[in-house]
């Protein structure tokens, strides 16, 4: 789990404080499939709190296994995403762009599972000259 105990960061306003994290994280349903995730994924987190509002940067990394959409086979696929979001306390009608967050250590996990969800293909292909499966050229 991505938990983050932010006491250090709101005693140092606009001060970057770095969280590294090291996680084995469980299958999560994708839009067209389970996602597993192959080893741990990592993540470095900057957070940064100003003016009552918490700014995370930060990029995560890790391999997930996938199918294949020509050929149906499952194949690794390494993922890099960036991660760019504000936290406040509460919630702000006006500010669309502030998650709430309430109470500590924060948990980051459901963030950091969405970003990485929407970076993965659409349609995911072991290798660009898949033949899918007609293998023989045949078809």
């Amino acid at each position: 789990m991505f938990r983050l105990n932010l006491a250090g960061v709101r005693d140092q306003p606009g001060k970057p404080v770095i969280f590294n994290f090291r996680e084995q994280l469980a299958p999560v349903e994708g839009p067209d499939e389970i996602v597993a995730f192959i080893g741990p994924v990592e993540a470095e987190v900057n957070v940064t709190y100003m003016e009552g509002q918490y700014w995370f940067n930060g990029s995560v990394r890790g391999r997930v296994e996938l199918m294949c959409a020509r050929c149906l086979e499952p194949f690794e696929y390494p993922f890099q995403v960036t991660l760019a979001e504000k936290y406040g306390r509460g919630w702000c009608q006006d500010d669309a762009e502030t998650a709430p967050m309430e109470g500590e250590p924060v948990d980051i996990t459901d963030t950091v599972v969405q970003n990485i969800i929407v970076s993965l293909p659409m349609k995911a292909l072991c290798h660009s000259e898949c033949r899918g499966l007609c293998r023989a050229g045949r078809c």
